[in-house]
């Protein structure tokens, strides 16, 4: 499965390690650190939960099972805030 940002989302970086996300309906705002970034930076160009666990583990040293556990857990917090939108793959 892969994601798509919510249009009723702006993005701004406030440093290398830190995103800020702000959903325009809630007026909520949202940080990311560095992990989280990069995470997201994979959902929204389209790579799937595994692509990105893989790409992590090329990147930090990490146990497969937390790395998995973290970007699912963050896929769930970012769903449920509706700050990502899932797209069904074509078949």
């Amino acid at each position: 499965m892969t994601f798509q940002r919510s249009p009723d989302l702006v993005t701004t970086s406030i440093s290398d390690d830190e995103l800020v996300l702000l959903h325009l309906q809630t007026h909520r705002y949202y940080s990311l650190n560095t992990t989280g970034r990069f995470i997201w930076a994979g959902l929204v160009e389209g790579k799937t939960p595994e692509q990105i666990v893989d790409a992590a583990l090329e990147r930090w040293e990490a146990e497969r099972g937390e790395v998995e556990t973290y970007v699912y857990d963050l896929i769930e917090e970012l769903k449920s805030e509706r700050l990502l939108i899932p797209q069904r793959d074509a078949t």
